[in-house]
């Protein structure tokens, strides 16, 4: 019995040891699904951060971005902080990307307005070439990122929704235009399993879009997202072209299955 319960303690600790440290930095909507997504399984030690000096919950540490100093070590940081238009934010994002070790994976979460409308289909190894103001300070905070580290991955998202998170919301009772322009979304659900996924590849790209292969115009997606939930919307006639489309040729690598209903 003692030989026995030497060997199951021995199993135990090689168990303790295998446990992946991951470190959330931005515990908003999608930090928070993806945090109860480690939640479901002893595989992980997650942590996320929170910009209260004193907070008293498990598993939560305070951080500001313009100090740039993480409050715990970690095998794996994601950094969700939405991009603030100042020279703090980037200075702080500049002094955490190049203080954390170098063992340490870094996945940024950026987004797809680094591409304009005017590209049409952009892959991974498509060029940005912002245009709006948002697009030119989200691609230069990417290039903050992959200029200060090796072990580094951009996951760019396309526009995020969920169970209790859609655009349709906000578009109630406006007039809208650009309905032949193409949607690009991507469903929290997905993109927490996206990011899980990636965070265990011994071998990451640099550059990753999350974004679902399902790319209706949005006077067709709108107008049946506001129908299934009572009520209309109107889009104006004026053509606008279909703008951007983005493709992930890295999903496509995986044979990544996206649960369709999500996006009906």
């Amino acid at each position: 019995m003692g030989c026995l319960g030497r060997m199951g303690r021995r199993r135990a600790r090689r168990r303790v040891l295998n446990i992946k440290k991951i470190g959330i930095v931005g515990k908003g909507w999608l930090g928070s699904i993806l945090l109860s997504e480690f939640d479901k399984t002893n595989q992980y030690d997650a942590w996320s951060t929170t910009r209260e000096r004193n907070s008293k919950e498990k598993k939560h540490f305070s951080f500001h971005v313009e100090e740039g100093v993480l409050p715990a070590q970690a095998q794996v940081v994601f950094f969700l902080v939405p991009p603030k238009n100042s020279l703090e934010y980037r200075k702080g994002l500049k002094t955490l990307v190049e203080g954390i070790p170098e063992s340490t994976d870094f996945i940024y979460i950026s987004s797809t307005s680094v591409f304009d409308e005017s590209q049409g289909e952009c892959a991974e190894d498509t060029t940005p070439n912002p245009k709006s103001e948002r697009g030119k300070r989200q691609r230069s905070l990417e290039e903050v990122v992959l200029s200060g580290r090796e072990k580094a991955t951009i996951v760019r998202a396309a526009g995020l929704i969920g169970e209790d998170r859609h655009p349709i919301y906000s578009m109630r009772g406006r007039k809208l235009s650009e309905g032949d322009r193409r949607v690009n979304l991507i469903d929290g659900r997905d993109l927490s399993r996206i990011l899980i996924t990636l965070m265990n590849l011994p071998n990451k790209p640099r550059i990753l879009h999350a974004v679902a292969p399902f790319h209706p115009k949005r006077s067709e997606y709108y107008t049946a997202q506001a129908k299934k939930r009572g009520f209309e919307v109107n889009f104006d006639s004026v053509s606008s072209g279909e703008g951007k489309v983005i493709v992930s040729r890295v999903l496509e690598e995986w044979a990544y299955e996206f649960d369709k209903d999500l996006y009906e």
